[in-house]
């Protein structure tokens, strides 16, 4: 199926971002480190398996996550991935149409600081009012899990995320 992006979509564009400070290591150490182990740093009831050419421009990658009714196994696109940062696309069929970049970068005191940022709207008025009530809140469950569970493997005790909504 091909790739659909967040102006595709159906009704209120959403732009989420998320952020955790890692004092240690470089960007770069941080992406190569979330690149190889993404799925086990992801939310525990959800699955990421990774292509086998690894997370790379042109590659598909599973994931399946969700309970009863709202389970959903699908494929995302590796649209973008350099050093500092990689980007998957949702394709035809799956609830959301969205963009999800994950990123490092310096702050401005030398720490790096890990991003997740969505560019997402769903696929139809069912999976808008779902994400209105329900399925926002679960985004944000696992996202911050996730990077938690990134700034915990570098050491990091205790982290907080930081989320914008705009």
């Amino acid at each position: 199926r091909r790739p659909v992006g967040p102006l595709q979509g159906f009704g209120q564009l959403w732009q989420k971002t998320y952020e955790v400070r890692i004092p240690r290591p470089t960007p770069e150490e941080v992406i190569a480190t979330w690149k190889q182990r993404f799925g086990d740093f992801w939310y525990p009831s959800n699955k990421f398996y990774a292509p086998a050419g690894g997370i790379a421009p042109g590659e598909i990658a599973v994931i399946g996550g969700g309970k009863g009714p709202t389970r959903v196994t699908t494929g995302v696109r590796v649209i973008y991935a350099d050093d500092r940062s990689w980007s998957y696309m949702t394709p035809e069929g799956h609830p959301w149409a969205a963009i999800i970049t994950f990123s490092a970068h310096e702050d401005d005191d030398g720490a790096t600081a890990a991003r997740i940022h969505l560019l997402v709207r769903a696929n139809d008025p069912l999976y808008e009012l779902s994400f209105r009530i329900y399925t926002s809140k679960l985004e944000d469950k696992i996202w911050f899990h996730t990077l938690q569970q990134v700034a915990g493997h570098f050491g990091v005790e205790e982290p907080e995320v930081v989320m914008t909504t705009q």
